[in-house]
């Protein structure tokens, strides 16, 4: 992991209890992060201490059928539930639940996002100028339809009647990090003998590593055709179950997780009109959580991520993982602690999880369906 810094220990130090540490930084090089080597390297918790603190937490918890202590059981009054289970659904959302300011700061971020304005609704757009879904009606591969009968349209009543609509919000991973370092290294690896089984088989399905602007809109347009298509089956089961179908009013809103907003602003992807993080930070409160931006900046990016319907994510990165954890934890009796979402999981909450594809091969199978 390159460019880390402590900011993480300092904000802890600032909004909780004070951090101790009794020696200096210990730089261990891990490449397996298991919850056993993390403990063989640093010697775990013992008595006298509180928290075993590293730089990395993602994989600290990562228990899978057969690991050590996989056939835990937790009984009460009588019943018996798998430990992990318990762990994964209850533990691990309770633990990672979001402070009270921080879900205010996220909410406020969404409905901005989502929000549909008049004069720009007449229009068919969003309040950020993200046009309805377009294409031919036809849902992009690998991304499966979601909502009660393929889209995320609902619509909820208030005092007053219907309430007005919003945006079906989608979150794009478009952060780089790394990536510009190692998808070169992943590339050649893929076409070596010796490359490792995962990334071969990312590339050979076509993933994207590294998304250049021509590769972020064909990936778009094809979530625009999904989003089209979904809405379509919607007015379908409205008309099969009312009928009469019901206008959709639920444009794309999409919002990247992204470090540099130059990086979605080429000419190509204004027609997008993406929205970051950067454009919401002061209007949202997020200035003011006593967090270092280094450190506010992607865990409110993940956070606004749990509260979309349709995501684009990076198949080679743990950050779009933990996107999925976030969304996983925000149903946890359902799902729970997750790095991945199944398809069955996607379909239970009403989610739809796809990843970036090299732009020949979004072409390919575009050209495929109108043939």
């Amino acid at each position: 992991m390159s460019q880390v810094r402590d900011d993480y220990f300092d904000a802890l130090a600032a909004i909780g209890p004070p951090v101790v540490t009794s020696a200096p930084p210990l730089g261990v090089p891990l490449t397996i992060f298991w919850p056993r080597t993390i403990v063989k390297h640093f010697g775990g918790c013992h008595a006298t201490h509180r928290v075993l603190a590293i730089r990395s937490l993602f994989n600290a918890w990562d228990a899978k059928p057969g690991a050590l202590f996989a056939d835990w059981t937790l009984w009460t009054a009588g019943r018996g539930t798998n430990g992990y289970q318990f762990l994964d659904r209850v533990v691990m959302p309770a633990l990672l639940r979001p402070s009270r300011p921080v879900r205010r700061v996220v909410r406020a971020i969404v409905r901005s996002v989502t929000s549909i304005a008049s004069p720009l609704e007449a229009e068919g757009t969003t309040a950020q100028g993200v046009p309805l879904g377009g294409g031919d009606g036809e849902a992009a591969e690998g991304v499966p339809p979601v909502g009660r009968s393929g889209g995320p349209i609902r619509r909820k009543k208030g005092k007053g009647g219907t309430r007005p609509p919003r945006a079906t919000l989608a979150c794009v991973h478009v952060r780089r990090g790394d990536f510009e370092k190692d998808c070169p290294k992943y590339a050649a690896e893929a076409q070596s003998p010796t490359g490792r089984k995962w990334v071969k088989t990312h590339f050979a399905r076509g993933h994207s590593c590294l998304q250049q602007p021509t590769d972020i809109d064909l990936n778009l347009r094809a979530l625009q055709a999904t989003h089209r298509a979904a809405v379509a089956a919607d007015a379908r089961w409205q008309q099969t179950t009312q009928g009469a179908p019901t206008p959709d009013e639920r444009p794309l809103a999409i919002f990247a997780s992204v470090e540099d907003p130059a990086w979605i602003s080429d000419p190509l992807l204004r027609r997008w009109n993406i929205s970051h993080f950067g454009l919401h930070a002061a209007s949202s409160g997020a200035l003011k959580l006593r967090l270092p931006q280094e450190l506010a900046a992607p865990m409110l990016d993940q956070l606004v991520c749990s509260h979309a319907h349709y995501f684009v994510l990076n198949v080679f990165s743990t950050f779009s993982q933990a996107v999925m954890a976030h969304v996983g934890l925000a149903h946890g009796a359902a799902v729970g602690w997750v790095r991945d979402l199944t398809p069955s999981q996607q379909r239970l909450i009403g989610v739809a999880v796809s990843y970036w594809r090299q732009a020949a091969r979004v072409f390919e199978t575009q050209v495929e369906k109108d043939a």
